[in-house]
Order: C-alpha cells, then sequence, then structure tokens
C-alpha cells in the first residue's frame, strides 16, 4: 500500500511552504473526521457560510 510518505517523496513540484500548507490542511480535515464533526457543523462554528444547494 503506498502511504502519503512514499507520495511526498515523489511531488518535487510542490514547494516547502506550499507542502506544509497542504499537511496543516490534512491534519485539520482529519481531526474533523475523528471527532466526528461535519463539513456544515464546521463551517457553522466558525462563522461560515455554505453554499446553496442547487
Amino acid at each position: 500500500m503506498t502511504t502519503w510518505n512514499d507520495i511526498k517523496k515523489k511531488l518535487t513540484s510542490i514547494k516547502p511552504d506550499e507542502m506544509t500548507a497542504i499537511e496543516s490542511l490534512a491534519h485539520l480535515h482529519t481531526q474533523r473526521i475523528k471527532r466526528g464533526t461535519s463539513q456544515v457543523e464546521l463551517a457553522k462554528r466558525i462563522g461560515m457560510k455554505q453554499p446553496l444547494n442547487r
């Protein structure tokens, strides 16, 4: 099975600061999932509006 660390080693076109941002977002996403918080609930908690479903 390919891991995230294996994939990162092959990503040469992403700058280190961009990779830091990607890893931070991935960590936040993982923590949200672990806590069972939906995207909608998270948006409500931080005051974001969700797009209308049409």
